[in-house]
């Protein structure tokens, strides 16, 4: 009954945001969600391969290496039992776009172990079709060195991370010397 629900909730999000039309047919929001959809189905069917094909790599003068990928990606399986994408509409402007996204991973073990990630995602638009930009924030900067525009036309922000901790969202916060320890206060983050 579950597995019906479940799939029922799919096919009504499929019919509500034209994933049924073809990708050409859509507009470029439509093509970001598209994509980005599409890469977290590869991922959750552990098609590495064809997921790295969906990021853009032309920040990296020799391109992307699939083979930490995978393995960052099998490392990520081993860890996590389930992770969750909570994504905003994507920003346009020309050829370059950003996504908001929470992600929260549910890690394997003893307890209630979450670790929510508040991230920006960025995406090219390379040979006609959308890529992926995945990475923290210090390869997102990178991105800007290539593609300067993304400063002057988007809101960017650094990176949040909390921890599911006494039943509420704790914020980790990052020091200069890039060490992390727990903030005081507790975050308005939702808690799922």
């Amino acid at each position: 009954m579950k597995k019906f629900v479940f799939f029922a909730i799919i096919l009504l999000f499929i019919a509500l945001t034209g994933c049924n039309k073809p990708y050409s047919a859509l507009d470029e929001k439509g093509k970001i969600k598209r994509t980005f959809m599409n890469y977290i189905g590869l991922l959750d069917k552990k098609e590495y391969e064809k997921s790295f094909d969906l990021l853009y790599f032309g920040h990296i003068p020799k391109g992307g290496n699939i083979k930490m990928y995978i393995q960052a990606q099998k490392i990520m399986d081993n860890m996590c039992s389930k992770i969750e994408y909570q994504a905003s509409e994507p920003i346009v402007s020309g050829n370059l776009a950003v996504m908001d996204l929470a992600m929260i991973m549910h890690y394997r073990g003893k307890g209630d172990r979450r670790v929510k990630k508040l991230i920006q995602v960025f995406f090219v638009k390379s040979g006609g079709k959308w890529k992926i930009v995945m990475g923290q924030y210090q390869i997102r900067m990178k991105v800007l060195k290539v593609y300067p525009e993304f400063a002057k036309n988007f809101n960017l922000h650094r990176d949040k991370t909390f921890i599911w901790e006494n039943n509420k969202w704790k914020e980790i916060v990052q020091n200069k010397k890039e060490s992390t320890k727990i903030s005081n206060h507790t975050s308005e983050v939702e808690s799922n």
